[in-house]
């Protein structure tokens, strides 16, 4: 099973049921996820099993925020332009040229 690591505020989000998008971009690891995989979610401390139910590509951060709804990406920010600086500062222009991809995600419970 394959491990992604995450903050401790999306990771909690995540488990909570308030997030359920997951972005990140095109690396080459990131291109061989697969709908229906379950993967190793994991934070300082604590893990937990999620599922893909879909992914999305998008060309850029914008187009991904004119198609998702950005409180299922980012639900502690105030609005879509607070949640796309928060993506920003994660991955930076070069890292946006590599594609945008969206995991819809859910908790694994049994």
């Amino acid at each position: 099973m394959r491990v992604m690591r995450i903050k401790r505020p999306s990771y909690d989000a995540i488990i909570a049921g308030r997030k359920t998008l997951e972005v990140r971009v095109g690396y080459d690891h990131i291109k061989r996820y697969q709908v229906g995989e379950t993967i190793r979610l994991e934070t300082s401390g604590d893990a937990a099993i999620i599922r893909i139910k879909a992914i999305r590509r998008y060309k850029n951060f914008e187009d991904m925020l004119a198609a998702e709804d950005w409180q299922k990406i980012d639900p502690d920010s105030s609005d879509v332009n607070t949640a796309l600086h928060c993506i920003r500062e994660i991955y930076p222009p070069e890292k946006e040229a590599l594609g945008v991809y969206v995991f819809e995600v859910e908790p694994v419970t049994d």
